[in-house]
């Protein structure tokens, strides 16, 4: 259910102080407890936090808490490095992905062959859909992305895990998904991606069956999509040399994909 103006702007504002530094941000109260209960009754509940009208948030990075700030007041946020958000547009359709290549010496890249298990892995990843509420209407093109762009989706998405805010959750899949669908991979650029590998499972938790969670499933889908350019990386070479959840889940998803 749909929150009006008229509430938000009669609510009372609410301080949190966010990170080391304690960096004051204020927002509306009726705005923050529409979005997360575990904020409602922070904000609204009878501990001192709400009594005093202000709470110490230490486990979120003041750029996570601005973009949150900017999702609950506009449906939107913008990621690192990217002021405006129409900066880059993209679509999906029948377009030669842009990841999906193989390597030559001089960076060269030669598209996968149309009908290949490559091509129709990537094909699918690319057609997966998030519920969301920013429609995407311009031409598919590729960029150039820096590695703090690239995380500050899985930390958002981190910190509306632990506040419960299901739709905040899927606009960051939804924004990560679209990004990773027009990145140009290249050699240089490899690390990016295995620094949002660690990032994206050091911040969720680890399964036992079942499904996968969201931001996992996207990333190690990505993942398969590309492991023949990510295995000539010394550091993804580590990360699946150190084990744990994302060696099964990869090997679970190529295992899948070639069935």
């Amino acid at each position: 259910m749909a929150i009006s103006y008229e509430s938000i702007i009669s609510s009372a504002p609410f301080k949190f102080l966010v990170g080391p530094e304690k960096r004051p941000f204020v927002i509306h109260a009726a705005l923050v407890a529409h979005y997360s209960k575990p904020l409602d009754v922070l904000v609204n509940g009878k501990m001192s936090e709400a009594i005093e009208g202000c709470a110490y948030l230490d486990d979120v990075d003041e750029d996570t808490f601005v973009r949150f700030g900017q999702y609950l007041y506009t449906g939107d946020y913008s990621e690192a490095g990217q002021e405006d958000l129409s900066d880059y547009p993209v679509v999906f359709g029948d377009v030669a992905p842009v990841d999906v290549w193989e390597w030559s010496s001089n960076r060269n890249r030669v598209p996968a062959s149309p009908g290949s298990k490559k091509s129709e892995m990537w094909r699918k990843f690319q057609s997966t859909s998030y519920p969301t509420s920013t429609p995407a209407s311009h031409p598919h093109r590729s960029f150039e992305i820096s590695a703090p762009a690239l995380l500050s989706h899985p930390r958002l998405y981190a910190f509306a895990e632990k506040y419960d805010i299901p739709p905040l959750k899927n606009h960051c899949l939804h924004k990560l998904h679209r990004t990773l669908s027009a990145f140009t991979l290249h050699e240089d650029n490899v690390g990016d991606i295995v620094k949002l590998l660690q990032y994206s499972y050091e911040a969720t938790p680890d399964h036992e069956g079942g499904e996968l969670d969201g931001l996992r499933q996207l990333v190690t889908n990505y993942a398969a999509c590309v492991v023949e350019q990510l295995s000539r990386d010394k550091l993804f070479q580590g990360l699946l040399e150190d084990g744990g959840q994302f060696a099964r889940d990869i090997v679970q998803q190529m295992v899948k994909e070639t069935e």
